[in-house]
């Protein structure tokens, strides 16, 4: 990320040019005939990236959501509660300054 001022003086991040490109290849993935059977996880990704709720701070959940889209085995069900696990704990640790 990278800082930039706004009209009103507000300070303001960008994403970095290597970040933009990322976010240029996957976007460009949709429309490829070679990705067409994952289009719908390429899409959910973008979504993902995209969205500005989104960043280090819900980057475990992000990652399982991404996971289990990708492999839809059972055993990625252990993996889905393990970072629920941690993210409660997570909360707790702060809520209660552990």
């Amino acid at each position: 990320m990278s800082r930039g001022s706004s009209p009103d003086g507000a300070s303001q991040l960008f994403p970095s040019t290597e970040a933009v490109k990322a976010l240029n290849s996957l976007e460009s993935l949709v429309n490829s005939k070679h990705y067409q059977e994952l289009r719908s996880s390429v899409e959910n990704a973008v979504k993902l990236a995209t969205d500005p709720s989104n960043s280090l701070h819900n980057a475990s959940y992000i990652l399982g959501v991404l996971a289990t889209d990708l492999f839809q085995h059972k055993y990625l069900l252990v993996l889905k509660v393990s970072v629920m696990i941690c993210d409660a704990s997570c909360c707790l640790a702060e809520t209660y300054k552990l």
